[in-house]
């Protein structure tokens, strides 16, 4: 049987009745068992029709007390015969997320509002078109950088290649691993407006730069401002 992909694969091949799992809503971290976790499926087998198919549902509970919010997938695997007799599932077709509808975190107000719809819209679509997605991602990443490191030409690998010394090192090296990976760094070579094809996982793969870099840009540097002012208060009150 083909390798599957997602916790219900994870569940079934490898017998784990637990895994990690991170809430959309309330990013609180737990590990998820049985206990918050419903999977269902329905297959589709009618003896006329030219492919068959199962649809797996999987239902998670916050275990969080102050949340208490589920998510619901829905993921479309093949589905074919075993000794004639037997249903066997395949690979992972698709996958929709379908609660919450966008994989996207809440950001704070303070982030430039273009970087943020950027960043909305490419999450929300990352299954329904992922050209799309990575189109709108790369977009993101070069407002990001051309708003926080004040850069005006050149494309995404250039403006990377310019900021390398400013960067946090694992940071850097991050970057420098996703441009590696597939044709990424291909499209990041191109006008980040010309929608290409892309490897399978690229909008992922963008998208969790695109929060890195809005973490250790903007987010830090509001930390680094509150903190200082914190400093400056209690030493005014000396």
């Amino acid at each position: 049987m083909a390798e599957k992909t997602g916790n219900q694969g994870i569940l079934e091949e490898t017998g784990q009745l637990a895994f990690d799992w991170k809430c959309p809503f309330c990013n609180h971290n737990a590990t998820i068992t049985t206990h918050s976790l419903r999977l269902g499926h329905t297959d589709f087998t009618l003896e006329e029709a030219e492919e068959n198919r199962r649809i797996v549902t999987q239902f998670i509970l916050c275990p969080n007390p102050q949340c208490k919010k589920f998510t619901l997938e829905a993921h479309l695997y093949e589905l074919f015969w075993v000794n004639s007799k037997q249903w066997m599932g395949g690979e992972l077709i698709k996958k929709w997320q379908l609660i919450p509808g966008s994989s996207s975190k809440t950001l704070p107000a303070y982030i430039p509002q273009n970087i943020v719809d950027d960043y909305d819209e490419a999450s929300a679509i990352v299954t329904l078109s992922p050209k799309s997605s990575a189109t709108l991602a790369r977009r993101c990443l070069q407002s990001i950088v051309t708003d926080f490191f004040k850069l005006k030409s050149g494309n995404l690998v250039e403006q990377f290649g310019k900021v390398k010394s400013k960067l946090d090192p694992l940071s850097w090296e991050t970057i420098r691993t996703v441009m590696t990976l597939g044709s990424i760094r291909l499209h990041m070579e191109k006008d980040i407006n010309v929608i290409t094809e892309v490897d399978e996982n690229e909008p992922e793969l963008l998208i969790s730069l695109i929060e890195m870099l809005i973490n250790d840009c903007y987010i830090a540097r509001q930390e680094r401002k509150l903190q200082l002012d914190k400093i400056k208060k209690l030493g005014k009150s000396k």
